[in-house]
């Protein structure tokens, strides 16, 4: 290959331009051509900011455990690839005011233009945000919110590995009758809780995401509700047990067993809850009957919440319903074997 530094780098983009491993070309957004250059700090497919061409590039990649490094050309190599590249590695426990001075300084000793440091601050930033562990958003209570909404509830007490503190002191400030305390598990926060309750209402656990399988629920809820389930009985056996934590199915018998192994259960106070088999009972019926507005009517839904056990009593709805024998057919199918007991 001829001498670099006697060929023009406006000749050299003009022959490269629109034939380089670094170009990407997207049909969409009108043809919109973007570069993989690694001292391409915009990833625009420019002239003015391609590394291959010019003299003087910087790139900035991420280092190990945060750390960002910065890629410069040496002027003095341009033949010589191997001694082309200069690199310093700014560590990931420095702050981020000494990583961007750091990048500034040597930039300006080394006369790069004002707009590249200026980029070249801008790259170090993402990245290093980038490499940030991403915390977790805190979950929503929705049914704590709802209890201390509820004119029926006189003390409502909250208990949770994390958070409680803050969604007890929010919910205080709601304008209704219940008195709202909150626990956290230490110092026996738990029996703090559920001690005098009436009523014990368990969401607890993960929801179901997508790709997760009821066997992955169950695994990480039922050793939950075992624990929760453990404390109700020792402390308030005579509560009303509201079991919400997925899979119902199987989160439900748990406490039956954990009661039974207490021996304190009493099948009558112990309940799987789930609205989404109702709304869906209620939802279906109306794109039969017409009714405008499906929350209108309540339809029972008794058994389990998966699959078969699922059973909706459409005989029992109020008001009654009139659902044709031919449409009939298909509903069962769509929801779940129909139970009428307006026949027992």
């Amino acid at each position: 290959m001829a001498d670099q530094t006697n060929v023009s780098s406006d000749l050299i983009w003009e022959i490269c331009r629109s034939n380089n491993a670094y170009l990407v070309k997207r049909k969409s957004g009108g043809g919109c051509q973007f570069s993989k250059d690694p001292l391409n700090l915009t990833n625009k497919h420019s002239r003015k900011y391609a590394g291959f061409v010019n003299n003087k590039a910087v790139g900035l990649l991420p280092a190990e455990k945060g750390g960002v490094t910065m890629i410069t050309k040496r002027t003095k190599h341009q033949n010589r690839p191997a001694a082309n590249r200069h690199e310093v590695t700014f560590a990931g426990n420095k702050s981020g005011p000494k990583v961007y001075r750091g990048i500034v300084n040597y930039t300006a000793k080394q006369n790069y233009r004002a707009d590249l440091r200026q980029e070249a601050v801008a790259r170090a930033s993402a990245i290093r945000e980038s490499s940030k562990q991403k915390k977790e958003t805190p979950e929503k209570k929705p049914m704590s919110l709802l209890l201390k909404a509820s004119p029926l509830i006189d003390e409502l007490s909250l208990f949770d590995v994390v958070g409680t503190p803050g969604v007890t002191a929010d919910l205080s400030h709601i304008s209704s009758v219940a008195k709202v305390t909150g626990y956290l598990k230490e110092e026996d926060g738990l029996k703090k809780a559920l001690t005098g309750a009436d009523v014990v209402v368990i969401p607890a656990g993960v929801p179901r995401k997508p790709g997760m399988t009821r066997d992955d629920l169950f695994n990480i809820n039922a050793g939950i509700v075992r624990d929760l389930i453990t404390g109700v009985a020792e402390t308030c056996p005579k509560a009303f047990i509201l079991v919400i934590s997925n899979p119902v199915n199987s989160t439900v018998p748990i406490a039956a067993e954990v009661m039974k192994k207490a021996g304190v259960f009493d099948p009558k106070r112990l309940f799987g809850v789930t609205t989404l088999d109702v709304v869906r009972a209620e939802t279906f019926v109306q794109e039969i009957t017409g009714e405008k507005d499906p929350s209108k009517t309540v339809i029972p839904v008794i058994g389990g919440h998966s699959g078969e056990t699922i059973v909706p009593l459409f005989s029992m709805a109020k008001p009654p319903v009139d659902i044709p024998a031919n449409k009939l057919g298909p509903l069962i199918k769509r929801k779940a074997p129909v139970l009428d007991l307006s026949k027992f």
